[in-house]
C-alpha cells in the first residue's frame, strides 16, 4: 500500500470523528474486516459502492428528506443530533422494556461477526451490555455469539457456518440453555451459511461470498456466548474443535464501557424513549411518577413503546 492509502486504512479502522476528535461511532471496523470492505471501497475509480446507494435509501427516511445525498453527511455533532433525533422509533439501541418478555420465558439469541465489515459488532456487545446492566439474570434469557471470521450475516474466512435455530428452540422449549456450540466451513453442495442453496447461481454465490483461506473443507470450531472465547489446548489439530475449551474474558475489555463516544447514553435503558403521535411529532418521553396517575414508571414507559 502507499502511505496514502495506508493513512485512509488508519482512518477507516479509528472511525469517523468530528473536527475535535470526538468519536461518532461504537468504535469502528475491525482488523481483519477487510476482505468485507467492497460495500465501501469501489474496485475501479467509476464503481459506485453499494453503501452509497444503501446510505442514502436510508438517511432519506431517518431524516424525512427525498434529497438527501452522500456528500450532504457531516461529520459533527450537530449532525450526529439531526440523524437520531428519532431514533427512539426505528433504533435497537437501548435496552428498553424488556421485562415483559424475559418474564414470559422470551429467549434471545443474538449473534455478530468480528470481522462484519457494514456495523461493528461492538454495537451488539453494547446493546447485550445495557441489557445485562438492567436485567442481571439476563444470561438466564440472553446470549450473545460473536463469531471469529463472520462478515455480515453470513459468509467470511473459515468456519462461520453454523446453527443458532436449533439451540433457540432447545431453549425455549425444554429450558436447556446453549453454551458450546460448533461452527463448521459451509458445505457448498448442501447447505451455506444462511440457507441452502438450490440452483448453480445460490451456490456459486455463497461460495464467493465463503472464502476458504488455509482452512480445510472438514474444519471446526467451538463457539461460545459472549464474553467466553475458545482457546487452543496445545495439542490436537488447530482445524478440530475438541482441540479447543471454553476461557472466560473480562467483557469489560471489549465492551462499550472502556470507550469515549458522543452516542455512549443510546445505550442507557430510559434514553431515546420518545412521545410521538402519528404524524411523527415527537418529543423526549418525561417518565411519570409512580405516585401521579395511578400508574408505575414502568407502565408508562412500557404504553410509549407500545404506541
Amino acid at each position: 500500500l502507499t502511505e496514502a492509502e495506508v493513512h485512509v486504512v488508519r482512518k477507516i479502522y479509528d472511525g469517523p470523528r468530528d473536527d475535535n476528535g470526538l468519536a461518532l461511532s461504537m468504535r469502528s471496523l475491525m482488523k481483519g474486516s477487510e476482505m468485507a470492505w467492497t460495500s465501501f471501497v469501489p474496485k475501479t475509480t467509476n464503481e459506485i459502492p453499494a453503501a452509497k446507494i444503501e446510505t442514502e435509501r436510508v438517511m432519506r427516511i431517518v431524516l424525512n428528506d427525498k434529497a438527501f445525498q452522500l456528500k450532504d453527511l457531516r461529520f459533527t455533532r450537530e449532525y450526529f443530533d439531526k440523524v437520531h433525533a428519532l431514533h427512539g422509533l426505528y433504533d435497537a439501541s437501548s435496552a428498553r422494556d424488556l421485562k415483559d418478555f424475559f418474564d414470559k420465558k422470551g429467549k434471545i439469541l443474538l449473534y455478530h461477526g468480528w470481522a462484519d465489515g457494514t456495523v461493528p459488532p461492538f454495537n451488539s456487545i453494547a446493546l447485550w451490555q445495557a441489557v445485562k446492566s438492567v436485567y442481571p439474570d439476563t444470561t438466564e434469557s440472553m446470549k450473545l455469539y460473536v463469531i471469529p471470521g463472520l462478515e455480515h450475516c453470513s459468509g467470511g474466512q473459515g468456519t462461520v457456518a453454523f446453527d443458532l435455530l436449533t439451540p433457540l428452540m432447545t431453549w425455549v422449549e425444554t429450558g436447556k440453555a446453549p453454551f458450546e456450540l460448533i461452527s463448521s466451513m459451509p458445505e457448498m453442495k448442501a447447505t451455506s451459511t444462511t440457507a441452502t442453496p438450490t440452483t448453480k447461481q445460490d451456490i456459486g454465490v455463497a461460495q464467493k461470498k465463503h472464502r476458504k483461506g488455509n482452512f480445510p473443507q472438514r474444519a471446526s470450531r467451538p463457539i461460545y456466548p459472549f464474553p467466553t472465547v475458545a482457546q487452543y489446548v496445545d495439542s490436537g489439530t488447530i482445524f478440530e474443535a475438541t482441540s479447543f475449551h471454553p476461557v472466560k474474558e473480562s467483557a469489560s475489555s471489549s465492551t462499550s464501557r472502556d470507550y469515549t463516544w458522543v452516542g455512549t447514553d443510546l445505550f442507557e435503558r430510559e434514553n431515546g424513549l420518545l412521545d410521538c403521535d402519528f404524524n411523527l411529532n415527537c418529543k423526549p418521553l418525561q417518565p411519570v411518577n409512580k405516585k401521579e396517575k395511578g400508574g408505575s414508571e414502568q407502565g408508562n414507559l412500557r404504553k410509549v413503546q407500545t404506541q
